[in-house]
């Protein structure tokens, strides 16, 4: 019996994540670019794995420090933007796991980047904002199912917009 081309292949038994597409697509970068012949479908390496999640997770980690800045600046102003990033940045458990190869990271960043966008459409925002806040809201449930409660946020930003509540974040509105 062979065994099937793991991941593509949809008798692959393991849920395809997120994940397993990021990963799959930055071993095929370093294969490229560093000549690395051995892969995980031909010769599972446990020091590549860990290489590429804890580049990913660092990579994730750090770009979620200037999207906590821009919702900071969106609700307040740019010195409490300043101040949420440079708590993000020394923040025990965000670098942590920024550290290690854990799921948390990618799915802080994106649900950093989808309630941005929540908080573009509750101030008015148009139909690219509901879009991408959804969209990244997605990415966040595909990498973990723990971000599910995402989507109430979502609707409640929605509904300010149509209701054309003002006032209720911030006295910019």
């Amino acid at each position: 019996i062979s065994r099937p081309l793991w991941p593509f292949s949809p008798l692959w038994v393991y849920i395809h994540t997120i994940g397993v597409y990021i990963y799959s697509f930055l071993e095929g970068l370093l294969k490229y670019f560093f000549n690395i012949r051995q892969t995980l479908i031909e010769m599972p390496d446990v020091y590549m794995i860990t290489l590429i999640g804890r580049i990913l997770a660092g990579i994730f980690g750090a770009m979620t420090i200037p999207v906590v800045y821009l919702i900071g600046k969106r609700l307040y102003n740019e010195r409490i933007g300043m101040l949420s990033a440079g708590i993000m940045a020394v923040f025990y458990l965000h670098v942590a796991e920024s550290h290690f190869a854990y799921v948390d990271v990618p799915q802080t960043l994106f649900l950093a980047v989808s309630f941005y966008y929540m908080v573009k459409v509750s101030s008015g925002g148009g139909k690219v904002d509901s879009l991408l806040s959804g969209a990244f809201l997605a990415f966040s449930i595909a990498t973990k199912i723990s971000a599910g409660p995402g989507v109430v946020p979502l609707f409640i930003a929605h509904y300010i917009r149509e209701k054309g509540i003002k006032g209720l974040i911030s006295s910019k509105y």
